[in-house]
Formats: structure tokens, C-alpha cells, sequence
């Protein structure tokens, strides 16, 4: 900004029959346009962001457009101001660094190096350049090339939130996570499927559920499927006389084949997997359950492309199963649902910021050739900073 103000306002000085004022109004005039548009499409274009739904983000954002609103506004008021009172200090004669020297007319202040007089000046050497072929062909295979690479770097642009990267690389704690997990790698995520209040009704519900995360498991969409159900189906087939579980899926039945089975060897590592309204006592009727859980674990995924179409296809098991448990948690989940929030977000925020940009110019410029121009350079720019 502050170029563009310098620019126009030094071809703004041959016109010495103006005043400082005018002088600074033709300044504006030429570069008021060019610090509009690049202003206000980028305060709407991170304005966007403020639909975010992750604060950290939204925050940002939001704070980043209204700084950049206010350096618009500053640029367009202090800036000029101070811009016009050094003007009338050139004009007096005064020096830039001690404003109490005063220099006589031509005189080009306090020198260190002798002037440097040549024929070939900047304006000569680009004009030669612009009407070289060969520049010409130069410059469009570079820009070819420099597009050709940002293409490359978009296609490449991978969607992964790992918390571990916000952490300083030289703190004790980075250092501690990047041992732990050279020498102890993670084999699987752990997850907990948890229930509501359940009792005999539900068995049909649960074993259909229970059945589909082993199918699940056999396709490869998880590690291993650890339920208390299938144990005491096990359990029941060995140790009682029950031919099959719907023999004892009854409301007499079931709370004593529970409380057996929890109190076996079998069961009793299940027996931290329900929360009763009373107390378990053994050879007497489990009381009623208010919570249970059984363990679900998937393999070590470090790729959203394979962490969210897994947990996708759990959260679609639970939904359709019509069992008492309808979700599962999992200390991964935060990671595995920041990739899913930023997978969705960021097409629809590049989407919504370029849509943006081209209506804010469109708007300023009325010129739909020129905005079209403007969105294929901001795309090429925005590709080429994620390759770097």
C-alpha cells in the first residue's frame, strides 16, 4: 500500500501549479482503486472464516479481518496525513533525517558516493526486454511452469490435525511424545461403545449389532471387537443348559444368567462394563442396568482417508442397529473429528472465499474479463504458497 501511495504521488509531482492537498487527491485517485479492491477482498475473504465452527479457527479469522479493515482505514487517513506533512517538508527544503537543516534548491543533500551517470537506465533495459521474442516466449513458459507446479501442489494437499505439531519441537514434552512413540508405536485405537438403560427386550438388538461389528472386523474395518455379549453366548452354551440365548432372553432369565456369568472366570473381567441401580451380589438377579459398554479397536490409522470412512461406518452401525447403545468415544476422536470438521471446511471456505473475491472485484472493477484474471492469479498464488 504504502508503494502504491509513493507511486501515485510521484506521478502526481510534476503538476506544480497544484497544491499539496490536490496533489495528494490525485495520489489517492490513482491508487485508491488498486488498495480498495486488494483491501476489501481480503477482509472478505478471511470474513469467511468466521462460520467456521472450530473457535480456534473462527478466532483467527475474525481477527485477522478486522485488522486488516483498520489498516485499510489507517492507510486511508493516518497514512495520508502524515504523507502530506512530509510533502510540505520537501517542498520547504528540509532535510528527511533532521528536519531543522534546510537544503538550497538542486542541492541533493548530504552525499556519501559519487553520482553514477549512465546511459542505460532501468525504463530502457525492461522496454528492450518487453519487446524481446524471446522474453515473450520465456515468460509464458515460466508462467506455464509456475502453474504447472501449483496444480501439482493441489493435488497433493493432504487434510491431517495432529495436536502433537502444535507443541514447540525443543520442549520436554515434544521430545517425550516423539521417544514414546518411536519405541512404543500405537498398534490400534481403543474406542468404547456405550449404552443406555438395557434389559431382555434388547438382546435381539444387541446380538444383531454385535454380529455386525464382527462382520466389520472380518472386512477389515476394525482390529478386534471385544463385547460381553459374545462371551456370555459362550458362556451360556458351556456352563447351562440353554441350547441358544433366546432361551434365556426372558425377564426372568436374563438377570440371572447375567449375574452368573459375571461372577465366573469367564465374565468377570466384563463385570467393569455395567453400572447397576444396586449393588451385584452373587447367586442373586443382576439388578437393573443403568450403563454398560462393550470395546470396539481399530487399526493404527494415521491417514484421514482411512480413519473417517472407519469411524463412518461405526457411527452408521450404531444408527441403524436399533440397540440401546448409540455411541462410541475414543481419546482419538478429537484428532479423527478436527481432520472431518476440516475436510468439509476447507473446500467450502476456498469455495466461499473465492466466490467473495470475484463479487467484491466485479463490484469495484465492473469488468468480468478482468475478474476472471483476478481469480486465476489469486488460485495460482494460493497453490503455489500450499506447495511451498
Amino acid at each position: 500500500t504504502t508503494e502504491i501511495y509513493t507511486l501515485s504521488l510521484h506521478d502526481a509531482l510534476p503538476i506544480s501549479s497544484t497544491s499539496i492537498t490536490e496533489k495528494m487527491g490525485l495520489a489517492m485517485q490513482h491508487a485508491g482503486v488498486s488498495i480498495t479492491v486488494t483491501s476489501l477482498t481480503d477482509i472478505f475473504a478471511f470474513g469467511v472464516g468466521a462460520i467456521s465452527i472450530m473457535p480456534g479457527l473462527e478466532s483467527f479469522c475474525v481477527s485477522t479481518a478486522f485488522g486488516l479493515a483498520a489498516i485499510f482505514l489507517l492507510q486511508i487517513t493516518w497514512f495520508v496525513a502524515w504523507m502530506s506533512l512530509d510533502e510540505a517538508r520537501v517542498a520547504s527544503g528540509r532535510d528527511g533525517v533532521l528536519p531543522c537543516v534546510t537544503h538550497e534548491a538542486g542541492s541533493r543533500g548530504i552525499v556519501c558516493l559519487p553520482e553514477i551517470k549512465g546511459t542505460w537506465t532501468l525504463a530502457k533495459i525492461y522496454s528492450k526486454l518487453l519487446a524481446s521474442k524471446i522474453f515473450k516466449v520465456a515468460t509464458l513458459l515460466f508462467t506455464v511452469a509456475l502453474f504447472s507446479v501449483g496444480a501439482w501442489g493441489w493435488s497433493q494437499m493432504k487434510m491431517k490435525f495432529d495436536p502433537v505439531l502444535l507443541l514447540p519441537s525443543d520442549t520436554y514434552l515434544r521430545q517425550w511424545v516423539d521417544t514414546h512413540s518411536r519405541f512404543y508405536p500405537e498398534n490400534g485405537w481403543t474406542a468404547d461403545v456405550y449404552s443406555e438403560t438395557l434389559n431382555h427386550t434388547h438382546l435381539q438388538s444387541i446380538d444383531q449389532l454385535v454380529t455386525s461389528f464382527e462382520d466389520l472386523k472380518e472386512a477389515g474395518g476394525l482390529r478386534s471387537v471385544n463385547s460381553w455379549w459374545a462371551k456370555m453366548k459362550e458362556y451360556a452354551e458351556d456352563k447351562t443348559d440353554f441350547a441358544s440365548w433366546q432361551e434365556f432372553a426372558t425377564e426372568e432369565m436374563f438377570p440371572i444368567t447375567l449375574s452368573d456369568f459375571l461372577f465366573s472366570s469367564a465374565g468377570a473381567p466384563y463385570k467393569s462394563s455395567f453400572i447397576f441401580e444396586t449393588p451385584l451380589q452373587c447367586s442373586q438377579p443382576a439388578p437393573k442396568i443403568s450403563v454398560s459398554k462393550l470395546t470396539i479397536e481399530y487399526f493404527f490409522m494415521d491417514d484421514p482417508e482411512e480413519h473417517i470412512p472407519a469411524r463412518a461406518a461405526v457411527t452408521a452401525l450404531l444408527d441403524t442397529a436399533g440397540a440401546p447403545y448409540t455411541f462410541s468415544h475414543s481419546k482419538v476422536y478429537a484428532a479423527w473429528e478436527t481432520d472431518e470438521i476440516i475436510g468439509f471446511e476447507l473446500w467450502r471456505n476456498i469455495g466461499l472465499a473465492m466466490a467473495a473475491v470475484f463479487v467484491v472485484t466485479l463490484v469495484l472493477l465492473a469488468n468480468i474479463q478482468i475478474c476472471v484474471y483476478v481469480i486465476c492469479i489469486v488460485e495460482i498464488g494460493r497453490a503455489s504458497c500450499r506447495e511451498r
